[in-house]
Formats: C-alpha cells, sequence, structure tokens
C-alpha cells in the first residue's frame, strides 16, 4: 500500500500515550488518519532538516477552508520576489500624515504660508513669492508664516508592499497623504511563522 501522510496538530491517547495524528490519502484517494508516537530517521540523513521539517504542521481546517489558495499562492510570491527594503522580516504598514499647525516658525524646519482670512495654505507658487516678500521686509497682507509638524499615524498593514498599494488605490481618497512604510517583525515569532507559511505557497509554483 502507498500512504501519503500529512502532519497535523491533533494529538490522541491511545492506550495511554500521546500520538500525533496524521491525516493520509491512499493512492486511491482513500482519506484516513494515522496515530504516530515515535518517528526516527537514518543517521546517515539530514537529521537536523529532518527535526525542521517534523516541526511543520499542517494548516488548521477551519483556516485552509477561508484561506483562498489562489490567493495565498499569489501573497506568497510576492512575498519571495519583493523588495525588503533592507528590513528583516518586513510588515508594510500603510501611514497617513496628520498635520499639526501652530509651531513657532523659529522652533521648526517645516513652514508654510495661511491665510488667515480664507483659512487654506498657500500654494507652492504662492508661497514662493510670499517668502520673497517677506524676505525683502515688504507687506504679506493676510498670510501668516507657520511652523508645523508632521505625524504619521498608522491605517492598516500587509505582508506584502504591493498589498499597501492596493489598499491605497482602492481607499486613499479617504486617506491624507497615504505613504508605505516597511517596519520589522524581528523576533515576533507568531507574525513570521504565518509569513513563512504564505511563502511556501509562492514557492510551490
Amino acid at each position: 500500500m502507498m500512504l501519503q501522510i500529512e502532519s497535523t496538530d491533533k494529538i490522541i491517547t491511545v492506550d495511554g500515550v500521546a500520538c500525533r495524528c496524521w491525516k493520509g490519502v491512499t493512492a486511491s484517494g482513500v482519506a484516513c488518519e494515522v496515530l504516530v508516537h515515535r518517528i526516527a530517521v537514518d543517521d546517515q540523513q539530514d537529521t537536523i532538516q529532518f527535526e525542521l521539517e517534523l516541526r511543520e504542521l499542517a494548516m488548521p481546517s477551519g483556516l485552509a477552508c477561508d484561506l483562498n489558495e489562489s490567493d495565498a499562492q499569489r501573497i506568497g510570491e510576492l512575498i519571495c520576489t519583493q523588495d525588503n527594503r533592507c528590513t528583516s522580516d518586513p510588515l508594510f504598514i500603510v501611514q497617513q500624515r496628520h498635520r499639526i499647525y501652530g509651531l513657532d516658525k523659529d522652533h521648526t524646519e517645516d513652514h508654510l504660508w495661511w491665510d488667515a482670512v480664507n483659512n487654506e495654505e498657500a500654494t507652492d507658487e504662492e508661497a514662493a513669492g510670499l517668502y520673497a516678500i517677506d524676505d525683502d521686509g515688504g507687506d504679506v497682507g493676510a498670510w501668516v508664516r507657520i511652523g508645523y509638524i508632521d505625524r504619521w499615524e498608522f491605517v492598516t498593514a500587509c505582508f506584502t508592499e504591493r498589498g499597501c498599494q492596493d489598499y491605497i488605490d482602492a481607499h486613499g481618497h479617504n486617506l491624507t497623504a497615504p505613504r508605505i512604510y516597511a517596519a520589522s517583525a524581528y523576533r515576533n515569532a507568531e507574525f513570521i511563522a504565518v509569513r513563512k507559511l504564505l511563502a511556501s505557497f509562492g514557492s510551490q509554483k
């Protein structure tokens, strides 16, 4: 009999002995379960690689039902091929700008011109003219030169930069100056495990 089996996270106790349940299928397509108490490999083989593979578990059945395989493969391919921006285990984040106005112009390097009558910011062309007038000591009328700082707020996170760009393309009209930032999930075991799982889908193609 030929039997293909795959490890799961299910543990069953048989006659007082804990066994891991492996799901299997015969060459003719008959599904079955295999209860494994011990497993070994010839010491002439690559035991380190074997131990690493032995720790891998099949995707939980609930997740498998909810996850579209073609989407998982697409995401996995992007994880394997994208520019990770020199970042370990990158977590790509969509951020939007939150600008804080009203700082004294002597306490920040960022300034703009504000129309105190119409409550609007000067365009780049208007600002250039206003800077020139102000530098010459001229009258800028209702325009006020004020300082500001920008804070970047979290919007959402994706496994891939493409996922972030797709989000911006769909929802960017509701965001202020959105950008994509690559953070690191270094030592985040949960995120890294899921990222590796998705990457394995991409490497199967």
